[in-house]
């Protein structure tokens, strides 16, 4: 009760004297389900309003074919911001993805939505097509056409998607700082050696096992059309940040080259519309230090394949 009332005086204190509270973080949250042969993604950039569950400001759902080529994408446009709110609101959270087999035969995406209130309009279930297309929703509103629950047949995949919006501690991804010291032009030998390990060590925690079988063509596309954790790309994004601080004097020859570079030229050579690839770029653009993320987003823009 002592912190609540500090809490709230504090609170009460920054008003009076016009300062105004910073606003909450945005945490980076993403979830994916496999139906068939497709591959659908939800993600979302997130922040913590003092309740267990997060409310998002930019929330996405989107499909995949069997080569990881982009198909249909549906993006959530939040509501405008209110007064005091840190950012404008998406109503709609996801509970569930499922892929099920109906009994007319169709093999739908079936996404679970929620807004966090208790009433019969505040839940309710979109309907997909394989491809993204949105069939309609059990509750019309807006673009949504109306549309009864589809009668299944068998759930061939779900995947609960609850624990997405659950808060929790922002993966320590700052404190991944450069093992060297900056400006970085005249770096030693121990300097690069030291780079290099943190680099690798965070490329072979992301990829996993396959880290030491992408030579292997099959290995390659699995991987090219993947999603990472999220968390692990963060610090693979950090490091690789720190280490285009070095290559962007050398070309970005010794870490991006597509062909020579070591360990991100695996991603500088796959197609710019690869999933894991988009994913790893976005994750740059979120390195908080503005001159690391400058460097490594010169060395993509430099030596990565289009």
């Amino acid at each position: 009760m002592r912190t609540t009332i500090m809490a709230a005086l504090g609170a009460a204190l920054a008003c009076m004297s016009g300062m105004s509270a910073a606003a909450a973080p945005l945490q980076h949250r993403s979830a994916s389900m496999q139906c068939l042969d497709r591959r659908v993604a939800v993600d979302a950039d997130c922040f913590t309003d003092g309740g267990a569950r997060m409310m998002c400001t930019r929330q996405a759902l989107r499909f995949f074919d069997a080569r990881g080529q982009a198909l249909e994408a549906r993006v959530f446009a939040p509501e405008p911001k209110q007064k005091g709110d840190d950012y404008p609101l998406v109503e709609a959270r996801f509970g569930a993805l499922s892929c099920v087999d109906t009994a007319a035969g169709d093999k739908l995406v079936l996404a679970r939505m929620d807004n966090g209130g208790n009433c019969e309009q505040c839940e309710w279930v979109d309907v997909y097509a394989l491809d993204g297309k949105l069939l309609g929703s059990t509750r019309a509103g807006g673009k949504r056409k109306a549309i009864a629950y589809p009668k299944t047949r068998r759930v061939l995949t779900e995947q609960s998607l609850a624990g997405m919006y659950m808060a929790k501690a922002v993966a320590p991804v700052a404190a991944q700082a450069c093992p060297v010291k900056l400006p970085i032009g005249k770096s030693s030998f121990a300097d690069d050696t030291k780079v290099f390990e943190a680099l690798t060590k965070a490329f072979d925690g992301a990829i996993g096992p396959d880290a030491h079988r992408l030579y292997e063509d099959k290995v390659m596309a699995k991987l090219a059309a993947s999603h990472l954790d999220e968390d692990r790309m963060a610090v693979l994004a950090a490091a690789s940040a720190c280490a285009a601080l070095l290559d962007e004097h050398a070309s970005c020859a010794q870490y991006y080259d597509p062909e020579y570079g070591n360990p991100l030229g695996v991603f500088m050579s796959m197609k710019k519309s690869a999933p894991v690839r988009r994913q790893f770029e976005a994750a740059v653009a979120r390195v908080p230090d503005p001159n690391q993320r400058r460097a490594a987003q010169y060395c993509i823009k430099l030596v990565g394949a289009k």
